[in-house]
């Protein structure tokens, strides 16, 4: 394989190559391509004027907007292969469960709706709802558009977003962990509760939540492991020493227990919202956090279509 900026040929050919070959080559230009380089991919091409081709051996020549495109289309045919997922799941589980609760008219909405429509009240698309359907992780977007939810609802909560965490976390970082801006946030953030959710290793969210009222920092961490509780507990008196006016007392909440892989998100969103509501309800069996993941995708989408009608 090699990259080389010069005219393209007439003849550069145009298929859908596999997605590993496409990753490699675009990361074999984007190491070639000196800083400042840069491409307008909103203007029509210039087939005249160069830009940067990859040769592969045995297989063909292509520019670096057709490899652009084929990422596009192999991005897009996921998305739209999560938001079938999405949509079966609450067309067979959802709707069959909770018989006139708006799962089935909601999953026609998202079926025809293009995957990139923005949802209004968010930073949101439909594609970020698709993670809502069970046996799937929920990502920041959703995470922070529920908060926004509840924010909204009971006016008295804010959500600000610790940085990703690696573990074992060094020592040495120990007590300047927390970025000045997240301290700042938080020191301006004027609400009665605040959410902090965390995520470790890439794999898993936990959370902090500072509840002002009770002058109380709650460490939770669904898995209850020892080293994410300690290193939950080293977040919270950190923000106890920079950034709360007075020692706040440091709590670890032990429950309650996941006993999945792919429900943690979800965990920490009931956690706090049952902190704001008690009546949120506590039921964790597999049904019943399938109607939690239903209740927190239709309190998504409700707010949505509120926040658009008062436009």
């Amino acid at each position: 394989m090699t990259v080389a900026k010069r005219v393209p040929e007439p003849l550069c050919a145009m298929y859908l190559l596999p997605e590993k070959i496409v990753n490699t080559a675009q990361m074999a230009i984007e190491h070639a391509i000196p800083y400042g380089d840069t491409m307008d991919v909103s203007t029509p091409p210039d087939t005249s004027a160069e830009c940067w081709i990859v040769d592969i051996d045995g297989i063909g020549v292509f520019t670096q907007r057709q490899l652009m495109a084929m990422q596009f289309i192999l991005n897009l045919s996921k998305t739209c292969k999560n938001g079938m997922q999405c949509y079966s799941w609450l067309m067979s589980k959802v709707d069959m469960l909770f018989d006139g609760e708006g799962a089935a008219s909601l999953a026609e909405r998202m079926l025809n709706a293009w995957p990139c429509k923005d949802l209004p009240g968010f930073d949101l698309e439909w594609s970020h709802l698709y993670c809502a359907r069970e046996k799937c992780w929920l990502h920041d977007n959703f995470i922070h558009a529920f908060s926004t939810t509840l924010a909204a609802k009971y006016n008295n909560n804010a959500t600000i977003f610790l940085p990703l965490l690696k573990m074992p976390a060094p020592d040495k970082e120990k007590g300047k962990r927390i970025p000045p801006l997240t301290l700042s946030a938080l020191s301006c953030a004027e609400k009665d509760m605040v959410f902090m959710p965390m995520n470790i290793n890439s794999s898993h969210w936990t959370c902090l939540v500072v509840d002002h009222p009770k002058q109380t920092v709650y460490c939770y961490d669904s898995l209850a492991k020892r080293v994410n509780q300690k290193l939950l507990s080293e977040m919270a008196e950190e923000l106890v020493k920079r950034c709360l006016p007075q020692p706040y007392t440091i709590a670890t909440v032990l429950s309650p227990i996941q006993k999945d892989s792919d429900n943690c998100g979800l965990f920490i969103c009931l956690y706090f919202w049952r902190r704001l509501f008690k009546e949120a309800g506590n039921d964790y069996s597999k049904t019943g956090l399938l109607r939690r993941r239903w209740d927190v995708l239709r309190a998504i989408v409700n707010f949505s279509d509120s926040s658009k009608d008062a436009k």
